[in-house]
């Protein structure tokens, strides 16, 4: 079906009644915290272990078939160039550290669930140090690294990350390789630890490292020491995908390899990722699936991959969800959990894909942003920081912090009709966009949901999520069982049962893709730990 055709279909989807007063007041920001012992006609435990799915006809529409070429990894990279410790997380403090993070500015009653859930669906008991922090452990060790990895055309490029190492009197149990979430300002990164506004170096050495892992964070082309370039968002999987994978290389040379657990003399090796994140985790499992040679040479052997909340189908998914009006909460086919942040975020997101495609894709005509952009888009007479007028990509370049980036775009993108109650990324694109048969083919290249897959995958998403809708995972779980993958499961976690700090003052409510990560870090722990 023609991308058109395919918005049009979705346009017309019945939508699923809503109880008005309890949008309302999410949409103001108040959170309704609901019993566990009150939900009717399910469980709390039945909506935990899996969503109920639609009829296959109902996903057809949203899946398409591909072939994939082989990818090739190079032995040459990986090497590592500069390795420093940064922190040496104590089990006391990293135990407090979360502890607050999961309680963060709201009300007594809402953190008790909040722990309680959290022991309920992830096995994850926090009201206690050792239920956080093995026993074994002594403290974390965070090291900044610099290594060589591969650029979009090939050539060699300087990387930086973090890498986690758990002093600990047991063996340790494996590594995990972890992608991070986008991030629009480039000193949200794993490898700047405490100055990381996002701190996900220390959410991941809390709820993963803690457990006995170590986990390597790639802070991602563009990032961190490469942060001068532009970050090959979305539409170049494959090149952030080996990022992470390159960092197995540099380990050997800061930990001996009897200081794991081995199977078969092999070191078990995991893979996870947060959003933008969670594709390259099934992006870079297929590339290891292919190239058992390369994980063989570095003493690893692939267990699991457990992605949380990815844009794994880009093109049927993700753009038409961008290019669809969606004002209305928890409705078919999207089910948000609340259109504002939906439109908050949408600018953002499309003028990083924009930027990304525009900047290394071969056809896009040499920079020229009235290509892909509205030419008032374009112009972006909003980007200002200062008294400096900006473009589009100088501002995604510039240091700014993560939500002023986001509202300036947000501000650009009203200039030109787009609004909480209009706000299709098309207010803000060429016309001709959707007909632009390189930029569909760069983003039906991007998909990673519908390949057999022989490692054990879990996929877990949120119920109702505003910036990444679960049907990507849905559609995700069901071609890759439909195509014989052996081991692929599913897990829908219920937004109602996790409360955040909400946007009006003195409220409460349900978290979301936002905050999501560090109610979710447990999920892909137990998926681990299960193993």
């Amino acid at each position: 079906m023609k991308v058109l055709q395919l918005l049009k279909a979705c346009s017309k989807m019945s939508l699923k009644k809503i109880n008005f007063i309890g949008v309302l007041l999410l949409l103001l920001g108040i959170g309704i915290n609901l019993d566990a012992n009150a939900m009717e006609g399910q469980t709390q435990q039945n909506m935990i272990i899996g969503q109920q799915f639609e009829s296959s006809e109902y996903y057809q529409p949203y899946i398409e078939s591909r072939n994939y070429p082989q990818i090739g990894l190079d032995s040459s990279y990986g090497k590592l160039i500069y390795e420093s410790e940064i922190v040496n997380y104590k089990p006391e403090r990293l135990y407090n550290y979360y502890k607050n993070f999961v309680c963060d500015g709201i009300y007594g009653y809402n953190c008790t669930h909040n722990i309680e859930n959290l022991k309920q669906y992830a096995g994850l008991d926090i009201s206690t140090e050792s239920g956080l922090i093995n026993s074994s452990i002594e403290s974390i060790k965070g090291y900044k690294v610099y290594y060589n990895s591969e650029a979009v055309n090939g050539a060699n490029s300087v990387l930086s990350g973090a890498v986690l190492i758990p002093i600990s009197r047991e063996k340790l149990k494996g590594v995990v390789i972890f992608y991070h979430y986008t991030v629009l300002d480039k000193r949200n990164i794993p490898s700047n630890f405490k100055t990381d506004p996002f701190v996900l170096s220390g959410l991941t050495a809390a709820t993963l490292a803690s457990a006995g892992y170590v986990v390597l964070l790639p802070d991602l082309p563009g990032m961190g020491i490469a942060e001068q370039h532009v970050h090959p968002y979305v539409t170049y999987p494959e090149v952030n995908a080996k990022s992470g994978i390159y960092m197995l290389s540099l380990l050997k040379n800061m930990i001996a390899d009897d200081a794991f657990e081995q199977v078969n003399g092999k070191t078990k090796l995991f893979i996870s990722g947060y959003s933008e994140g969670a594709s390259y985790a099934l992006w870079s499992t297929k590339i290891l699936e292919e190239n058992q040679n390369y994980l063989t040479s570095n003493g690893f052997r692939l267990q699991k991959t457990a992605p949380v909340a990815g844009a794994y189908n880009v093109s049927r998914v993700m753009l038409p969800f961008m290019f669809a009006n969606v004002t209305t909460s928890e409705s078919s086919p999207y089910y948000v959990n609340n259109s504002w942040v939906s439109a908050f975020a949408k600018p953002g997101f499309f003028a990083n894909t924009m930027n990304a495609y525009l900047s290394f894709n071969p056809e896009s005509s040499n920079f020229n942003p009235q290509t892909v952009y509205n030419s008032e888009f374009a112009k972006c007479s909003a980007c200002k920081v200062g008294e400096s007028e900006l473009t589009i990509s100088e501002v995604l370049q510039t240091t700014a912090n993560d939500w002023y980036k986001y509202n300036l775009l947000l501000q650009a993108a009203k200039a030109n009709g787009y609004s909480n109650g209009n706000n299709s990324v098309q207010a803000l694109a060429n016309t001709n966009l959707l007909e632009n048969n390189n930029f569909i083919s760069s983003l039906s290249n991007a998909d990673i949901y519908n390949w057999r897959a022989k490692t054990p995958i879990s996929l877990l998403a949120f119920e109702f999520d505003s910036i990444v809708p679960r049907l990507s995972s849905e559609t995700t779980y069901v071609a890759m069982n439909k195509q014989g993958s052996p081991q692929v499961k599913m897990t829908t976690v219920p937004n109602q049962d996790f409360m955040v700090m909400g946007y009006v003052p003195l409220t409460d409510m349900v978290v979301d893709h936002p905050q999501g990560i560090r109610f979710m870090l447990p999920f892909v722990r137990k998926e681990f730990e299960a193993n």
